[in-house]
């Protein structure tokens, strides 16, 4: 009896097993193991600590690469660290005032240049009077020009010439004291204004006051300071 029981049990076994091939439900089954276990290798890759690959291959690279260039560098650090640092050109300062007629008028050519050399000044370089220094030069002083480009004197031509005014400068730095200089360039301004009939104007052209004259003197001690430190520490 228990062995008819076995042999039925066994039959329907089979015959179940027959249905469900039948029907391709162990083709499904195996078929998504098979895919399981796919993704599961490519999801968490195993590596052999043994292997003898370079860890610095996995290494992660940085998202913002390094664009700094050897131009980005200043120019003064490279020429420092090459030894090769050039001086920067010495800057100048003009430092100016004019003398025009007070009447709107001109001065009469003749009449100006006998007063130019009356107060030590002399035709020389460009065609225009320089102060004579000490020792006879002209390096170290101030000069005067015409207002009229290109600015010299024609002394050909003074009996039928007039001109408009004068510009007295000077050019700092220079070889003597700055403020001595600008100081008795202001003194010959008044000489020539009192014998000529003249005013005197700042380089703007408006009337040279009390103060801008302090102001002038102020701007040429600043500057002869400044050139001091700078050339004391070049």
């Amino acid at each position: 009896m228990s062995l008819r029981l076995t042999l039925l049990c066994l039959g329907l076994v089979i015959l179940a097993g027959v249905f469900l091939y039948s029907r391709g439900y162990f083709q499904a089954l195996f078929s998504k193991r098979l895919k399981l276990r796919s993704i599961s290798a490519r999801k968490d890759p195993v590596i052999d600590g043994s292997s003898d690959i370079d860890d610095s291959a996995y290494a992660v690279e940085s998202s913002e690469p390094d664009t700094r260039l050897e131009d980005d560098e200043p120019h003064f650090g490279r020429l420092h660290q090459v030894g090769q640092v050039e001086k920067p050109p010495a800057a100048k300062k003009v430092f100016a005032i004019r003398l025009v007629p007070e009447n709107d008028e001109t001065f009469p050519a003749e009449t100006l240049v006998l007063a130019l050399r009356a107060a030590g000044l002399a035709h020389g370089d460009l065609g225009i009077f320089h102060r004579v220094s000490a020792d006879g030069g002209h390096a170290g002083t101030f000069c005067v020009a015409n207002l009229v480009e290109p600015g010299s004197f024609d002394l050909a031509k003074l009996q039928e010439s007039s001109y408009p005014g004068i510009s007295l400068f000077m050019i700092l730095p220079m070889q003597a004291k700055g403020l001595s200089v600008f100081d008795e360039m202001l003194a010959v301004g008044r000489g020539l204004a009192d014998s000529l009939g003249g005013i005197l104007l700042d380089e703007s052209g408006s009337r040279l006051s009390v103060q801008r004259e302090r102001y002038l003197r102020e701007e040429v001690i600043e500057f002869e300071r400044r050139h001091r430190t700078g050339a004391g520490q070049s």
